[in-house]
């Protein structure tokens, strides 16, 4: 989301006021406050509107394309009909993929064409030009880099969203509906660093009854991250961006704590956000059942009858000198049909801005593993 605090999605895709046609894929946004007004007075000029004059920040990284910073704010209730977008800025991440940022206030603006961006870098103020009949941001994505481009349908990576008088949810991947409340993920730079796996680091971690595992951070050729287990040859690939840890495969033996982590951590989102719960689903290979996965390969195509979920939460659980602690509680289960069991649970706690034990309960066995970070 390219702004801070929690806003409203004033007008969503293929909007009733302007978003139509080649233009129908955009986002429009506003501050409300608790009686859903957009305004703290009488409405008479923009400086009464909560949104005016709020920083909008960069989505993601990328190259100021193009800046428009020459048009007044409008007064209320009035449009600018040969500006149609005000004062704009457009953003390149990638070939062929741009955002689009409009009716920013004149005069705002903290960056120039050809000048590189960081994600969350304070662009411009939310303003009142162009076709604004009141202070709003518009934003959209597209595949050109001009000011008057066509709309694409492109969903937002993460957010939080409240809907109606609901609890905020949390999304991935999605696009804000209208009316939605919406805001950035808050995350902990505690548990950020406890999975900032970076290569060359290196595990002891030690369990009652376990193989002891010796595990190392390692890329491919390909840039790609894992963890490496020497003594069972088991392999953990992961990701890590700004909001979460996940892993993407796992190779080798599921009698290890490797693949037990791989399961306990299969996706850490870093927050203590209690709205937030984590839900995934694990490649159905990892099930231990072998006929059940070769009957659900051959009738894929048609129906999909049994999965294996991961759900998981995290809470801190005090702070110390060192820093803050907590736990991800996770639980792994498996559905058949519309039969749901759960049949693994898990605890990882974080201590010293590091991953200090994990604790896996399955079929009435408990593995307490503590983890040593050489180095």
């Amino acid at each position: 989301m390219p702004f801070l605090g929690q806003w409203m999605v004033s007008q969503g895709y293929d909007g009733n006021i302007t978003h139509k046609g080649d233009w129908s894929k955009a986002l429009d946004f506003i501050i409300v406050n608790e009686e859903l007004k957009t305004y703290s007075t009488d409405a008479a000029k923009p400086e009464d509107f909560y949104c005016y004059n709020k920083p909008i920040l960069a989505p993601a990284n990328g190259i100021v394309q193009e800046v428009v910073d020459y048009l007044d704010d409008n007064e209320i209730g009035k449009i600018d009909q040969q500006q149609n977008w005000g004062n704009s800025i457009v953003i390149k991440h990638s070939e062929g993929l741009y955002t689009k940022m409009s009716h920013l206030k004149k005069n705002s603006f903290r960056v120039k064409t050809g000048e590189y961006v960081k994600q969350g870098d304070l662009l411009a103020s939310c303003g009142n030009s162009g076709r604004s009949p009141e202070p709003h941001l518009h934003f959209q994505v597209q595949y050109t880099p001009y000011i008057g481009s066509k709309t694409s349908a492109y969903p937002m990576a993460s957010f939080l969203a409240k809907k109606g008088s609901g609890k905020s949810e949390f999304f991935e991947f999605s696009i804000p509906q209208e009316t939605d409340l919406v805001s950035n993920l808050d995350t902990n730079s505690a548990l950020k660093a406890a999975f900032d796996f970076l290569p060359g680091a290196r595990f002891t971690v030690e369990a009652e009854g376990v193989e002891t595992g010796d595990w190392e951070v390692f890329t491919d050729a390909y840039n790609q991250s894992y963890l490496y287990c020497h003594r069972s040859k088991a392999t953990a690939y992961f990701a890590k961006n700004e909001v979460s840890f996940y892993f993407k495969s796992f190779y080798g033996r599921k009698d290890t704590l490797l693949f037990c982590f791989y399961e306990a951590c299969y996706k850490i989102i870093f927050t203590t956000n209690p709205d937030v719960r984590v839900s995934d689903q694990f490649p159905l290979l990892l099930s231990k059942n072998g006929l059940l996965k070769w009957v659900q390969d051959l009738v894929s195509p048609f129906y999909v009858f049994s999965r294996l979920f991961y759900e998981s939460e995290n809470f801190a659980s005090g702070n110390d000198f060192f820093g803050e602690n907590m736990t991800i509680n996770s639980r792994q289960t498996t559905q058949f049909l519309t039969t749901r069991k759960i049949v693994s649970e898990s605890t990882v706690q974080i201590k010293d801005n590091k991953v200090a034990s994990f604790t896996m309960v399955r079929n009435h066995k408990t593995i307490e593993a503590i983890c040593l970070q050489k180095g």
